[in-house]
């Protein structure tokens, strides 16, 4: 009977991993696929780079996460996927989330203010766990 009980940390350990996501480096990612960008592909005049990765794992895997500039849809992201959007110099909220229902909804949207400056490239990450959603700046 003890030694079942030796396990059960390490068993709670696994399952508590599988239920979060894993960076990915900017160079190991796909980019997303073209018919998921839908906008800031191209900029008039001076702007920044914005690259936003998706973490890899298996939480939220069957769906995928929108990334959204100032409350429009720019993009969709599967897991391991990244995409570069071109802001011109400013202030933007630079949000994400499940557009699905059966994935979370609205209910698990994050947002972050980032400012970006002419000749910027700004890293960020979509990380995922059981209980939330988080856009993290990245180097």
């Amino acid at each position: 009977m003890r030694k079942g009980l030796c396990f059960a940390p390490a068993l709670a350990a696994a399952l508590l991993a599988a239920c979060s996501t894993s960076p990915v480096s900017e160079s190991k990612a796909r980019q997303a696929q073209p018919d998921h960008v839908f906008a800031y592909q191209t900029a008039n005049g001076a702007h920044g780079d914005v690259t936003i990765t998706r973490d890899s794992g298996m939480m939220g895997a069957g769906c995928l996460l929108s990334v959204f500039v100032n409350g429009t849809e720019a993009a969709k992201l599967g897991t391991s996927e990244k995409v570069t959007l071109q802001l011109a110099p400013g202030r933007w909220n630079l949000g994400a989330g499940y557009t699905s229902a059966i994935c979370g909804g609205a209910s698990s949207r994050r947002a972050v203010q980032v400012a970006v400056e002419a000749g910027d490239h700004l890293h960020y990450r979509l990380a995922t766990t059981q209980d939330d959603l988080s856009i993290v700046a990245t180097d």
